[in-house]
Parts: structure tokens; C-alpha cells; sequence
């Protein structure tokens, strides 16, 4: 029991450490520019093409033909294992199985090229971003948003609210103001390029996205994101807040130090629940066995893509390549 003692006492230190201190909101700073692309840094090529997603049928072809030899390599799951230990089995052949016989790659195609869609490169990286400009004669006012998404997601995720920004009236929405949506695919995510070097973060992604954004001809706009991409949002707010007039997230997160403040006093209470919170709250905290349990069982991917991506990445690149070109 020694240990749930030190325990304690590290974190009350570790408490009256962070209560005390004052932490500075000032933006990190960050290089202007870097590089990503392959070989040696070369000028980028800016113009804004356009691009039409288009996959042949032999591809449509092979990938049924992958997903079918899958089908038919299929093993039982451990009995009762539901979700337990990774997807399901049983889970996956049912998803295969509509994937095969009830999935239309070339009406969704269709449907998403109905959007203007483009490309350029940013600090080496081929960007891919989806546009839809209102028709400013119709509306008093247009507001330029950046919408990004977040993993295991892509623009995909933004089909639905476009239409309804970019074209309100349609919606009967009103004809005061619209958006202009811009909605960028996360590099390495559809079809924007890869990083062939290292050290392209959630930082260096919202540089891009501001340089984007200039390159699109707006000085202000409002920012918006989920997952990852509230993350990347987030950080181009705290960076260029004279260029953010807004921001919102839907899966707003936690960074240090008030993160540490929060496991710190989770701790804490955790063995003397009435010093952190009232009476009524005391029922509701989440015993931080269970808490640091969780952690360790649900996220082996996190943990397989934040240190050997390449092992699932190879596997990924290999079948749906052809898809994103």
C-alpha cells in the first residue's frame, strides 16, 4: 500500500504546483515554413487545379476481388469475445458482404463530384480541398469557413452540411448570409499527399491550412472541426487569431497544463474525494483504476499508429491506393 501513499503525495505536490502556477496562453513559436515533399525543398507549385475523382472499373474490380478472398478466409471469433479483442469477425463479414453486393462506388463518385474539388501544393505536399461558393447575388452576405475532419473520417463527413451553408435559401434557410465552404482532406487522408519527411503535426497541418486560406484570397474566417480536426482548428486560432474570427469543434480537447491540473485533482480525488468536489459530484467521478484500465484496453491502436504506423499502413496503402490518385 506504500505505493498509493507516494502516490498521493506526488500528486498533491503536483496539484499545488499547477494551481499555483500562472500558464502562459502566448502562441508557440513555430517556423514560417518547412518542407515535406520528396528528395531536395523546391519551390511549390501554387496554382489551384482542378481535380475530378475518378476510379476505373478494373479497380472497383480488383478491390471486390481483394474483399472477396477475405471473405473466404474468414475465422470464428472466440465465443462472447463481441468487440472484446478488435473487430469482430463475424462484424467484418457482414460489412464485406454489403461492401459486395449492395455498395455503388459510382453513385457515390457522382454524388461527390457535384462538388468543385482542387488541388495544390503547400510546403511540398499535394493539398486536396473541396470549394462551394454561394452565389453572392443572392445573399447580403458570404462568410468564408474552413471545415476539417477528423480520423478515421475524410471530406465525406461534410456532404450533407455544404449544400445547406453554401446555399441556405435552398434549405429555406434565409438570403441574409451564406458560406463559402472550404473543407481540406488531412494530409495522408483521401486524396491529398503524403509527408515523405518527418514532423508534419497537427501544428505544422494548421500552418498549411492557414497558407491555404491566403492562397484562397481570405485574410478572415471562421474555422471548424472534429477529431483531429478540431485539434488542427484549434491550433490555427491560438496561432493566427488575427486571421480566425471564429471557432467551433465538436470534440473539444484538453491540453497541458490545465490537462495536468485535471489528472492531478482526478487523483486526488480518488482517495479523498471531498477535498476536490461537492457532495453531490462525489457519485459521479470514475474510479481512476478503471480510468487508466480503459486506457490500456481501448487504445492499442492509438498506440500501434503513434509508433509503428507502417505496420497497418503498408496494408492500407497497398489495397486503396489506386482509389485516391
Amino acid at each position: 500500500m506504500y505505493w498509493k501513499s507516494g502516490l498521493v503525495v506526488a500528486a498533491a505536490l503536483y496539484l499545488g504546483y499547477f494551481l499555483s502556477s500562472k500558464p502562459d496562453f502566448a502562441p508557440p513559436a513555430i517556423p514560417e515554413d518547412e518542407y515535406f515533399g520528396e528528395g531536395q525543398v523546391h519551390a511549390d507549385d501554387k496554382a489551384l487545379r482542378k481535380f475530378e475523382i475518378k476510379v476505373s472499373e478494373e479497380d472497383i474490380k480488383d478491390l471486390k476481388s481483394r474483399v472477396k478472398a477475405g471473405l473466404n478466409r474468414h475465422f470464428k471469433p472466440l465465443e462472447d469475445s463481441r468487440f472484446h479483442d478488435g473487430f469482430n469477425p463475424d462484424a467484418m463479414k457482414q460489412v464485406a458482404e454489403y461492401w459486395l453486393q449492395h455498395y455503388d462506388w459510382k453513385q457515390h463518385e457522382n454524388y461527390l463530384n457535384r462538388f468543385e474539388h482542387y488541388k495544390t501544393e503547400i510546403e511540398g505536399v499535394k493539398i486536396h480541398y473541396i470549394r462551394s461558393t454561394p452565389v453572392k447575388s443572392e445573399y447580403t452576405t458570404t462568410i468564408p469557413i474552413l471545415m476539417v475532419h477528423g480520423w478515421p473520417g475524410s471530406v465525406w463527413e461534410f456532404h450533407k452540411i455544404i449544400p445547406m451553408l453554401s446555399n441556405p435559401a435552398r434549405y429555406d434557410l434565409g438570403k441574409k448570409f451564406a458560406f463559402e465552404v472550404i473543407c481540406p482532406s488531412l494530409p495522408g487522408f483521401g486524396w491529398s499527399g503524403t509527408s515523405s519527411k518527418k514532423g508534419l503535426s497537427y501544428v505544422a497541418t494548421a500552418r498549411i491550412y492557414a497558407k491555404l486560406m491566403q492562397r484562397l484570397g481570405f485574410s478572415s474566417y471562421y474555422v471548424q472541426g472534429g477529431d483531429w480536426g478540431s485539434i488542427v482548428v484549434t491550433a490555427m486560432a491560438a496561432l493566427y487569431p488575427e486571421r480566425v474570427t471564429g471557432l467551433h469543434n465538436n470534440m473539444p480537447f484538453v491540453a497541458s497544463p490545465t490537462f495536468a491540473q485535471v489528472m492531478v485533482k482526478h487523483i486526488v480525488a480518488s482517495f479523498f474525494p471531498s477535498l476536490i468536489l461537492d457532495t453531490e459530484d462525489i457519485g459521479r467521478l470514475k474510479p481512476i483504476k478503471q480510468y487508466f484500465l480503459d486506457l490500456l484496453q481501448e487504445t492499442g491502436y492509438y498506440h500501434m499508429q503513434a509508433t509503428k504506423p507502417n505496420t497497418i499502413g503498408e496494408q492500407l496503402y497497398s489495397s486503396l491506393n489506386r482509389f485516391l490518385k
